[in-house]
């Protein structure tokens, strides 16, 4: 099937899509912004050049920070045609949704990330057009999130039929437990004390995904465990000068000596080995949908301490195999630290559970084969719009 992709292959989970679709032996085409650095080797690459009077109207004349992912359609549709696509794919409702519903006469899939329909649709009355009529404009839509059907429905009106939600997996011969040499390395690499309690902090390193509330809670769990060591990613989104502020903080917290700050995008292998090491790991987004990394550290056998967000319950039982925060508070987010350094039975059990679940529910290469039916969803709707 011929694919064009509309997306930023900077980000992991569009790396991880192209790698899939290719594999599955589709003939794909990505058109992206001319900001994104990364050109996928499996497809070819399309890059959006601005004119004149395209930049005056998106970028002088819009408010920002809408200009691009309200115009930039202008310039993708053309790109689109080219391509010749029989399906066009959208990753996130934002930033890339208008530009897939208005791609022209093909059937559209829009994939959303979880904050474009949770947060950028509601923080302004610009924003939520742009979602909306993203949502609107497409055959079929898809989510890591069971719940996405009934939310869309009633947030924005799409017909539940129209939606595809399904975890999407983990890659099960990387994230696994027992991966005690990769975790020596990153222990002797950041220079962690042998028998040192380690606490993982993976997400974007971003205030939506936590950060505020982590760099909050820091100095009492130092204060009552002095011994713990906190590793914190800055990941692809977070900004390197927010990064850099956090470690002037946390130094002028006095809790600078117990933090790793790691400030690359890693590997997936690298990430493996992270939460072999890490004793329990922090996700704690405003929103979310059934985030990769929360199943990736669940299939390692790392225990989560978790946001309690709809999404998560698919497999977290609190008390039992995850620690969930009794109210999104840096001091609800502080007892659940203690509370998994000093609970053994919970981190053994999560331990030998997790994994569990994840080979029986959260197979990658079993669960990604469901977005080849969503494209099938889309051809069909588009048909039957004709």
């Amino acid at each position: 099937m011929r694919i064009t992709l509309l997306a930023n292959p900077d980000n992991l989970h569009v790396q991880r899509w192209i790698a899939f679709l290719a594999g599955r032996g589709h003939e794909l085409t990505l058109i992206t912004d001319p900001f994104a650095r990364h050109r996928p080797s499996q497809c070819r690459t399309l890059v959006v050049r601005w004119n004149v009077f395209t930049k005056i109207l998106a970028f002088r004349l819009t408010p920002r920070p809408f200009g691009n992912d309200l115009w930039k359609h202008l310039h993708y549709r053309p790109l689109i045609k080219a391509s010749r696509p029989e399906v066009v794919h959208g990753f996130e409702g934002f930033n890339y949704g208008l530009a897939t519903a208005y791609g022209g006469p093909y059937p559209k899939v829009l994939t959303v990330w979880g904050k474009d329909v949770h947060q950028d649709a509601d923080a302004t009355r610009l924003g939520g057009w742009i979602v909306t009529h993203a949502l609107r404009g497409v055959d079929c839509i898809t989510a890591n999130d069971d719940s996405m059907p009934q939310y869309l429905e009633r947030r924005f009106g799409i017909d539940p039929a129209r939606v595809r939600a399904f975890s999407w997996g983990v890659d099960l011969s990387v994230f696994r437990p027992g991966l005690r040499e990769e975790a020596e390395r990153w222990r002797q690499a950041l220079e962690i004390p042998a028998g040192a309690s380690v606490l993982l902090s993976p997400r974007n390193f971003i205030p939506h995904w936590g950060s505020e509330l982590l760099l909050e809670a820091l100095p009492e769990i130092v204060r009552e465990r002095p011994g713990a060591v906190f590793m914190i990613l800055r990941g692809g989104a977070g900004a390197a000068e927010a990064f850099q502020t956090a470690r002037a903080r946390c130094e002028a917290a006095g809790v600078g000596r117990a933090v790793r700050f790691i400030d690359r995008v890693l590997t997936a292998q690298e990430m493996a080995g992270l939460f072999n090491l890490a004793a329990a790991f922090i996700s704690i987004p405003a929103t979310d949908l059934l985030a990769q990394t929360v199943l990736e550290g669940m299939a390692c056998g790392c225990l989560p301490i978790l946001s309690d967000r709809p999404a998560y319950r698919k497999h977290a039982r609190p008390g039992e195999n995850v620690l969930m925060l009794p109210e999104y508070s840096a001091s609800g987010l502080a007892r659940m630290a203690l509370e998994a350094l000093d609970n053994g039975a919970l981190r053994e059990r999560a331990g030998e559970e997790n994994p569990r679940l994840m080979a029986r529910d959260e197979d990658w290469r079993i669960n990604a084969l469901q977005m080849e039916e969503a494209y099938g969803a889309a051809l069909e709707f588009w048909r039957r719009r004709r």
